[in-house]
């Protein structure tokens, strides 16, 4: 009786520490491959900036601002902040402006193309579609593209940068060459993911809008110009900026046009008016004397009138006997009607 109940008693102590060798083994081991996969796949998002410039070239929203608090007529300019999963999916994704405004994103990237959703104020949206120089999932190079909206017929362009940062976050995967630290290998209960160094070349410098973008390694900071009298957003490019060549009396129509007059008006420059004239729009004027310009710029006297030290005067009619003046008209009536 006592040896059945020894054997009996052998066989519940073997199963129990079979039970905690598979529990030991496989369940823990599970565990850490788990979380590990967890936190490989939560890895697996990249983050990028991007400096973006998108314009409305054709359409009803091209000569008014895109949303509340801009002046800028069919143009924004902001910062993409592109969250990119390990399979290229763009949920979650923001499109901030200066003014602190946000508007969420959505979108997908895969290999070189990049097509974005961007939902603005009053249920309003621009779609955009692009194509990159680089990678963007590793956060290098440039995205130009067309895009349409946020009102049905309009036609635009955008431009994008990555903004380069210290530390530019890129996608981890369980090929890279890290070290993985379990509680095996420590003695620890916690688990976490090292990654060994690597040789990643310097960020590329971004450049203003009117300076060229160092592509690559960079060896020295800066940037050169682009050449003078190259479009941009308000303008033309002189000297690597952006100036309005229009009203600009430095750079009047051309980079290289300066205004005497100090004046510059839809790219011409104003004349230079001499003593005891004023400039009226692009013509001086005597502002004493001219009809046109009687007293002030752009007052007018009537025809009939003239002007007199600065005040328009209608001439003094002196009728013949027999007459009387009505009205500046000598008429033969005894009462003017």
């Amino acid at each position: 009786m006592e040896s059945e109940r020894f054997d009996a008693l052998t066989r519940s102590v073997a199963s129990r520490r079979s039970l905690m060798a598979k529990a030991g083994g496989g369940g823990l081991g599970a565990l850490i491959l788990g979380t590990l996969g967890v936190r490989e796949e939560a890895a697996a998002a990249s983050t990028c900036l991007l400096d973006v410039r998108l314009f409305v070239r054709i359409g009803p929203s091209a000569g008014f601002p895109l949303v509340p608090k801009q002046t800028k007529t069919g143009q924004l300019v902001g910062q993409l902040r592109l969250r990119i999963s390990s399979k290229g999916d763009l949920a979650g994704s923001t499109f901030l402006l200066s003014d602190g405004s946000s508007f969420p994103v959505v979108g997908s990237l895969s290999n070189h193309l990049i097509g974005l959703r961007i939902a603005l104020a009053q249920g309003q949206t621009l779609v955009l579609q692009g194509v990159d120089e680089g990678n963007v999932t590793s956060c290098k190079g440039a995205i130009d593209g067309g895009l349409v909206g946020p009102h049905e017929g309009d036609i635009g362009d955008w431009h994008a940068v990555v903004v380069p940062t210290n530390a530019t976050p890129t996608a981890t995967t369980s090929g890279s060459q890290g070290v993985v630290a379990t509680a095996a290998s420590t003695g620890s209960s916690a688990t976490t993911v090292s990654s060994a160094p690597t040789d990643t070349p310097p960020a590329p410098t971004v450049c203003a809008e009117c300076q060229e973008p160092e592509r690559g390694v960079v060896t020295s900071p800066g940037c050169a110009p682009v050449a003078d009298d190259t479009q941009c957003s308000t303008g033309f490019c002189c000297g690597g900026v952006c100036v309005d060549t229009g009203e600009n009396p430095s750079h009047c129509g051309t980079c290289a046009t300066v205004c005497a007059s100090g004046c510059c008006h839809v790219g011409v420059c104003c004349p230079t008016c001499g003593a005891g004239q004023t400039l009226c729009g692009m013509t001086c004027a005597d502002l004493s004397s001219d009809p046109a310009n009687c007293g002030s710029c752009g007052h007018a006297c009537a025809s009939d009138a003239t002007c007199t030290a600065g005040v328009c005067k209608k001439p003094v009619v002196v009728c013949p006997p027999g007459q009387r003046n009505c009205g500046g008209v000598c008429v033969k009536t005894p009462n003017c009607p």
